[in-house]
């Protein structure tokens, strides 16, 4: 959420607009093209006090920069003004105004650098605390982990909140080809196993009930029983309850068959869950929550005093090798020992949460 707000003064004293003022909201691209976000429209802005008119924004993207253009009636003459913010990237852990705010910095001449080092700051700090301090929604896989001795998983990031969903590793059971050589698309969607081919710019494809196959040679039987198209039997026997049929990509040769398992977090600090299975798995994946709702307080001073280091290093030595403001890219030095690199105050503020795992 981002909040513009206005003021408006007349010889220097708050004044109330003649009507309810009307703001338009762009989102600036950094080659500086705008995109109209929202139109014109009175709708929405709220004046709190005299003088002062403010509009909540619902931003989604990430790091953008918003600019806000205000329309105001006064005495029968119209004052147009324009402000911009940036959305709070998913990795920064501070916002520009927080930063402004604490070390006492006004105008925006500074304002590009700040996001700049507020965005090499919160890097450093995530990365050397392997914690995640704004929440987010993670896609893993885990090779050879799953067995009958070993039914925990240490996840890669802390804290976790909640698990999505926990299975094993697809399992390959059919390979499946066209006599012409041309790729099989296989797609699982509505109880329906459907396989398609393009030869010679025509359409092949053939559909059946999933309800109709009990066992993976059934399936083949089936795919070997239709013309054109071949398959070979890579795992055989019945389904095993539990398993829900899936599918390798969108353009596929193979058909295969996932378990979801039961999953519980036993520590979300250190990222441990805890999960069932009565079978030995290639491996695991995993979908689930993790990280803070808000950084801590202590983090987020950790963050500001940081970028205030950075910014007394007027060279930035031994931190940033290179950086274009114009794009907000910069590229990292070399870090090395974080208990080295990182200032004794900021050390001290992150020390509860550098050694989170095992």
């Amino acid at each position: 959420m981002i909040t513009f707000e206005r003021e408006l003064k007349v010889d220097g004293v708050l004044t109330n607009a003649d009507t309810t003022p009307t703001i338009r909201i762009v989102r600036v691209l950094s080659d500086g093209t705008e995109v109209e976000i929202v139109s014109e429209t009175s709708t929405g802005v709220n004046n709190p006090s005299v003088g002062v008119y403010t509009y909540v924004f619902s931003a989604t993207a990430h790091g953008a920069t918003y600019r806000a253009t205000w329309k105001l009636q006064v005495g029968g003459s119209e004052i147009s003004t324009s402000s911009e913010k940036r959305y709070l990237s998913a990795s920064d852990l501070v916002s520009l105004d927080d930063v402004k705010s604490s070390l006492g910095i006004t105008g925006t001449s500074q304002d590009e650098m700040l996001r700049l080092l507020i965005s090499a700051a919160s890097e450093v700090i995530n990365h050397y605390t392997d914690y995640r301090f704004s929440s987010s929604t993670h896609d893993e896989q885990y090779f050879n982990w799953a067995s009958y001795d070993n039914q925990q998983v240490m996840l890669r990031n802390k804290p976790v909140q909640m698990i999505i969903r926990m299975a094993t590793d697809p399992r390959s059971v059919v390979s499946i080809k066209h006599d012409s050589g041309m790729p099989v698309v296989v797609n699982l969607s509505s109880g329906s196993l459907t396989l398609r081919s393009y030869v010679n710019g025509v359409v092949q494809e053939v559909s059946s009930p999933l309800s109709a196959f009990n066992t993976v040679l059934d399936i083949s039987n089936w795919i070997n029983g239709i013309g054109s198209f071949r398959s070979s039997l890579l795992v055989n026997g019945d389904f095993p309850a539990g398993f829900l049929p899936t599918q390798l990509g969108v353009v596929s040769s193979i058909f295969a068959y996932v378990k979801f398992l039961p999953a519980a977090v036993e520590n979300p600090e250190k990222g441990v869950v805890r999960y069932w299975t009565d079978r030995i798995s290639r491996g695991l994946h995993a979908i689930y929550v993790a990280g803070e709702d808000e950084p801590p307080a202590d983090v987020k001073l950790a963050t500001i005093l940081f970028v205030k280091y950075l910014m007394d290093k007027k060279d930035h030595s031994g931190v940033l090798e290179s950086e274009k403001i114009g794009d907000y890219s910069y590229k990292l030095h070399d870090l090395g020992d974080r208990d080295e690199f990182l200032p004794e105050g900021v050390y001290t503020l992150l020390k509860p949460y550098l050694n989170v795992g095992w």
